[in-house]
């Protein structure tokens, strides 16, 4: 798979996502929309009737085996601290600016995510695997997989 249809492919996944929360949120942006028409001004806007509200539940039970956990390992740049020698007045300027050195801490991390396809593909926030060496995800059943990065 090039990397343009790789992009192409989480443009789309991004792009249904979006477009299934507004289709789920559309019946009461249109009820907002009725009653600002309606000249109802101020008002705040009627609560959507439950007989034309979405069944979250089932949305939840059709949905929930897709959400994973995603556990991450690795490094992460940071400025550290002046050496040593800066203290005692060596290795810095003339002029008293002090040179950050950045350095490499550990850094653990977790977050969520979605199986998007049915060989595995998984999608979560980049923040969430920036700077990962090791990635596992874990399943609802408590299974879990190592995974890589494929893009960020």
């Amino acid at each position: 798979m090039t990397l343009r249809s790789r992009k192409l492919a989480w443009t789309a996944a991004g792009v249904l996502a979006v477009g299934a929360v507004a289709g789920w949120s559309a019946p009461a942006l249109l009820h907002t929309a009725q009653a600002a028409d309606n000249g109802a001004g101020a008002t705040a806007p009627a609560p959507i009737p439950p007989a034309n509200a979405p069944n979250y539940r089932a949305i939840v039970a059709q949905n929930a085996p897709a959400v994973v956990g995603v556990s991450v390992e690795g490094r992460m740049k940071v400025a550290g601290p002046p050496d040593f020698g800066d203290f005692f007045g060596f290795g810095f300027d003339p002029f008293g600016n002090r040179q950050q050195r950045p350095r490499s801490v550990p850094m653990r991390g977790q977050g969520s995510g979605f199986i998007i396809s049915p060989d595995g593909l998984v999608l979560t926030n980049a923040h969430v695997v920036k700077d990962a060496d090791h990635v596992v995800v874990k399943l609802t059943d408590h299974r879990e997989y190592k995974a890589k990065v494929l893009g960020i």
